[in-house]
Formats: C-alpha cells, structure tokens, sequence
C-alpha cells in the first residue's frame, strides 16, 4: 500500500532534519577541532595514563571516561585531522568543515524540497485530481524548477499559492515574519550559486554565524512550504489525516 500524502511529507520531513542534524555536527566540529587538536597533544605519554588507569585510588567514572577520551582522540589522530597547518593557503579545517557543509547540505536540503513537491504533484496529477490543462502546464515545465514552481505560485493548481507562511523571528522584543514566494526564490538562487558558481573557495563573504542564520530560516521555509503543498495535494486526494 503506497504512503499517505502526508506520509510522504512525513519522510521528507524526518529526512531534512537528519540533515539539519548533519550540518549542525559538522559545525559543532569545526568551532572545537582547535581544541581537540590541543587536547590531543597533552595525552600524556602512555605508560601515565596507563598507570593512572590502574591506580586504584582513581574514579571508577573518572577512569571510564579517560579511556575513552583517550582512545577516541588516538583513532581521530590516525586520519591525519590533526597534522593541518595553520598556514592559508590550503585551508583551516574549522573553516572548510563549516563551510562545506553550509554548501553541500543547502543543496541537498533543495533537492529533497523539489523531489518532494514534484512526487506528490505527480500523485495528484496521475489520480486526475487537476485538470487536463494544468497537467499538461506542469508536464512542460517539470524540468525547468523555476517555471514549475511560478506555475504553483499563480494559484491555478491549487486554487491559491501554498507558498506564504508566517515564521517566529528571534530578537529583544520577539515578532513575526511573513514569508512568500520571493524567499523561497532567493533559496532557489542560493543554491543554484553553490551548484553553478563554485570557483573560488569563499564562494560567500558571510560569517559562520550568518551561515546558521541563513540556513536555519531556508529549512523552516522549505518545511513550511512542503507542509503546505502536503495539505492542499491531501484536500484534493481526500487524503487529509
């Protein structure tokens, strides 16, 4: 029996934050490698910690985390992680990981939005729950993104366009934000750059800070929006939970 509509959003969904939990990983690695590379360098020398592992006047807690701190940093020093130069020219380690994983899950995170939106469109064309016409619209426009998704945007699919949302937005005094199509745009284009305009490594002036910023207002967008489109394919299935 084939998934729920709002199954399908459901995976989607569950999948984008296994992402989400990716890329905030990678960065929590990248703001300490400095001082994991350090706390490498001052295991003491083998035959201590040794000792001291033995002595039976030492924590039994105490005793179990040291061996596995010490084993686990002596594995991640056997990849070479901790031989980087500081020098520039090839890159930090910090800087590369945070920043490579801001492009790369960016991108992956559209994909899912865009293989999403089109698999429970197909669903609602392939049960002729649209008509003929504007199956044939989305047909002709399912390879050009921006062309498929205007489509959706003008309203004729869905009878208004899933793709307005109201986000919470932090600060002093917390308020609201309405969110709409141009957004979603401006995270089409972003990631459009990241694919098409890698030539240079500092491909974006932003901090890592503003990275997360970024990042983090894209993916509650795109959950939003596929949450959306989720309920208006599940109204014109009957597929409604």
């Amino acid at each position: 029996m084939a998934p729920s509509v709002l199954e399908e959003f459901e995976n989607y969904a569950y999948f984008s934050v296994r992402v989400d939990r990716f890329f905030h990983a990678a960065n929590i690695y990248g703001s300490n490698h400095d001082k994991l590379k350090q706390a490498h360098r001052e295991i003491p020398e083998h035959d201590v910690v040794r000792e001291a592992l033995r002595d039976e006047r030492t924590d039994e807690q105490f005793r179990r985390f040291c061996f596995v701190a010490v084993n686990s940093l002596n594995w991640m020093a056997t990849t070479g992680i901790f031989s980087d130069q500081d020098d520039a020219a090839p890159g930090r380690v910090p800087d590369d990981m945070q920043n490579f994983a801001y492009y790369t899950c960016y991108c992956f995170q559209w994909t899912l939005f865009e293989n999403f939106v089109k698999k429970i469109v197909r669903r609602a064309m392939a049960a002729e729950a649209l008509p003929p016409d504007i199956c044939d619209e989305l047909d002709s426009k399912w390879y050009k993104t921006k062309q498929f998704l205007d489509c959706i945007e003008s309203g004729r699919v869905f009878g208004s366009s899933p793709f307005v949302t109201v986000l919470p937005v932090a600060g002093w005094v917390p308020g609201m934000e309405t969110c709409t199509y141009a957004d979603l745009n401006k995270i089409r284009e972003l990631r459009n750059l990241f694919i098409h305009g890698v030539d240079d490594p500092e491909i974006t002036p932003e901090s890592i800070l503003s990275q997360e910023k970024v990042y983090r207002r894209s993916m509650m967008i795109l959950r939003c929006f596929a949450s959306n489109i989720q309920q208006d394919v599940g109204r014109l299935l009957g597929d409604v939970n």
